[in-house]
């Protein structure tokens, strides 16, 4: 019987840093394998470590920004609640989120549009006037304006909503 063996913090953490040091895009790297990379990160960084959470964000939007990775329906589910739920901390490490959101919706937003108003619930506390973390308060502003630009149709109807009308 094979035994599968976790890795410890310290080694998801080198992992990480050698994913974000890497140049894409690369030939070697298809679509379907970062969007794998992406969705197996997910599962294994602990969702109390923000430090890993940090880099896996940063992971996913030099993929989203570099490889122009268009997801699987399946992936952006993963992706957006992983997202949306660092996202929502108070920390610093919020902004790596939104930006990682940001780019997440430049390619896939046209396909985010049942999540459209969910996604700008969240947006909604960065982009409030009196928000004091001002690099999430640009990512979120960013994220809102890549989701506008993409959902479109979807975006009309949600914009009925309260989330919408007190951005």
């Amino acid at each position: 019987v094979t035994r599968r063996r976790e890795m410890s913090t310290a080694e998801l953490s080198n992992a990480l840093d050698t994913l974000n040091a890497m140049t894409f895009p690369r030939r070697d790297v298809t679509q379907s394998d970062c969007e794998k990379m992406i969705v197996v990160l997910i599962r294994i960084v602990p969702d109390d470590s923000e430090m890993l959470g940090s880099k896996l964000c940063s992971f996913i939007n030099t993929l989203c920004v570099k490889m122009h990775i268009v997801l699987s329906h399946r992936g952006i589910d993963s992706v957006l609640k992983y997202l949306l739920k660092f996202g929502s901390r108070t920390s610093v490490f919020a902004a790596d989120a939104l930006k990682a959101l940001s780019s997440l919706l430049i390619e896939n937003g046209d396909r985010c549009s049942e999540h459209a108003e969910t996604i700008a619930a969240r947006l909604q506390r960065f982009a409030d006037t009196s928000s004091v973390n001002l690099d999430a308060k640009h990512a979120a502003m960013l994220a809102l304006a890549n989701l506008c630009a993409k959902s479109g149709t979807a975006l009309r109807e949600c914009g009925k909503s309260k989330a919408m009308m007190d951005i």
